[in-house]
């Protein structure tokens, strides 16, 4: 299926590892694979830490202070438009191998030494908290808090062009929320695994879509989110004593409190019209 570009907008990156060419070869693995299948990009989301790495890329927020690397790609759609995709087979002509019911890995060229590319395919939950696994068509996927949501505002699409060095640059097509819904995805994510390992990524993470949502000019939040993602954003990054402020300084390291002291006052400024 051919996919439209005029309005998508152009994001370029070279990676500095193996471990993130693998993790922009599984995005592009990802924008060739929907490019070909019947559906349009649209109608999917790019989530999780690649969704706020494009926009901190977007946003020029790509300092060494700004940086986290994630791995695997997490691609969202809704259970009518995976079930009828036959995705499995649709992976394994591109050399992905399912070995998780919903994570779908493929060995890279040798110049990345022993990594892999890594896909996972997730599926809306419809409650604030990620939901059991759920076996869709031929996909045992994970029911993700969220995703719900974004679907069903405007995707942002992006045309990623990735120059890997010493090959031939790759692009494609994606789909991914705008600033307000990547925050509203990663203050759920953080706050459904608040006591589980990896937590404290999920903190970066809402700093860093605090940094690009206050870039990008956001004033207005729309009404679809409700108001439960607001309330633990203030609850929980709104004092530097707070969980989620606590997290980010563990993440962050020595050195934290300037970046603490600016998320409270994001978190005031976005928050004191709600």
């Amino acid at each position: 299926m051919a996919v439209e570009v005029m309005d998508a907008e152009i994001v370029e990156h070279r990676p500095r590892s193996n471990a993130e060419r693998a993790a922009f070869c599984a995005l592009l693995d990802l924008a060739d694979l929907l490019a070909d299948a019947p559906i349009d990009v649209a109608s999917t989301r790019v989530i999780g830490g690649h969704m706020v790495e494009l926009h901190a890329l977007r946003h020029q927020l790509d300092g060494p202070l700004y940086r986290r690397m994630t791995l695997d790609a997490d691609v969202g759609l809704d259970k009518v438009a995976l079930r009828g995709l036959d995705l499995v087979e649709r992976f394994a002509a591109r050399g992905y191998e399912k070995r998780e019911g919903h994570r779908f890995y493929c060995p890279l060229p040798d110049e990345a030494g022993t990594h892999e590319a890594v896909i996972d395919v997730l599926v809306p939950s419809y409650t604030s908290r990620s939901g059991t696994n759920t076996m869709v068509g031929d996909i045992l996927s994970f029911q993700t808090p969220g995703l719900a949501e974004i679907l069903r505002q405007p995707a942002k699409r992006i045309d990623l062009r990735v120059d890997f060095g010493g090959r031939e640059p790759r692009r494609g097509i994606i789909a991914t929320a705008d600033e307000r819904g990547a925050l509203l995805c990663k203050i759920l994510a953080w706050d459904d695994r608040r006591r589980k390992q990896g937590a404290d990524k999920d903190a970066f993470d809402v700093w860093r879509c605090l940094e690009f949502c206050r870039r990008a000019g956001v004033s207005e939040w729309p009404e679809e989110f409700g108001d439960t993602w607001t309330k633990i954003l203030r609850a929980d990054f709104g004092r530097r004593d707070a969980d989620g402020c606590r997290a980010l300084a563990r993440y962050l390291g020595e050195g934290a409190t300037p970046t603490l002291t600016r998320t409270t006052a994001l978190v005031a400024s976005f928050t004191r019209a709600l």
